[in-house]
């Protein structure tokens, strides 16, 4: 590398072809080629920049576009967008454990400074958790009936590695999560130039042998905690003796 970053653009042909100085800088952290490579003269700012570097950087990583019929207008952006993406929630697993599972889509116009998510459901014939390591990282607002638990999955779940889930019981239980995004590394500058999509999503389920309803709420709040935007879908009312699956 020490002998390429040595010869200097000065017009001349290069003695390394560009296909290959391309192959190398594919190869490379991507905060290098941007901060370092890209400086080393005009050839390689030109392949540093062009879209089809950070396209084929998305093609090899397996980043792709969530509608391919439309894709991202700045693949560079789109590139860092995708690798900082990660589940802000703690615990979503039920397990005591941050995890990649399940995130929230918003407008990214409207993403600011916060977000607020909120569960709420209510079903019955449910027991007490016998672990409170299960709700870290939750802050339990409502506790009806035998109170929130953590069961084992009591019907297959899409994704083997998830074994336990949040259940409510035969009263009105609510629980909810506060998420700083600036302390997650989201810094104002960073929200309100590249404004970022935040993806919401989650699974619930009901048991076969009681009817129960399931909601969720999810507002994006600014520095006063004001809501900038509220996600709040139509609640779900299950019947008893049901045998519906899981649903996201």
């Amino acid at each position: 590398m020490s002998d390429i970053t040595n010869a200097k653009c000065t017009g001349q042909q290069p003695d390394v072809p560009l296909a290959v100085v391309e192959e190398i800088l594919l190869n490379l952290p991507e905060h290098q080629v941007v901060g370092v490579c890209r400086l080393v003269c005009r050839e390689w700012k030109e392949l540093v920049d062009s879209t089809a570097h950070w396209r084929e950087r998305c093609r090899r990583e397996g980043i792709k576009p969530c509608n391919a019929s439309r894709p991202p207008e700045d693949w560079r952006q789109f590139y860092f967008l995708s690798r900082r993406r990660r589940n802000l929630i703690k615990n979503p697993r039920a397990d005591g454990e941050s995890q990649p599972s399940a995130l929230v889509e918003m407008d990214p116009e409207e993403l600011k400074k916060r977000l607020d998510s909120r569960k709420c459901g209510t079903s019955s014939l449910r027991k007490h958790a016998d672990n409170c390591d299960g709700l870290q990282g939750w802050k339990i607002l409502r506790n009806g009936g035998d109170q929130w638990a953590v069961e084992e999955n009591r019907k297959p779940f899409p994704e083997d590695t998830v074994t336990k889930c949040f259940v409510t019981s035969y009263g009105s239980c609510l629980k909810r999560q506060l998420i700083d995004l600036k302390k997650e590394g989201y810094n104002a500058a960073f929200m309100d130039q590249l404004q970022p999509h935040i993806k919401i999503s989650d699974w619930y389920a009901p048991r076969f042998d009681c009817g129960c309803q399931y909601e969720v709420c999810v507002k994006l709040l600014n520095q006063k905690k004001n809501p900038i935007k509220t996600f709040e879908p139509e609640k779900v009312f299950f019947q008893q003796w049901n045998d519906e699956p899981w649903c996201q």
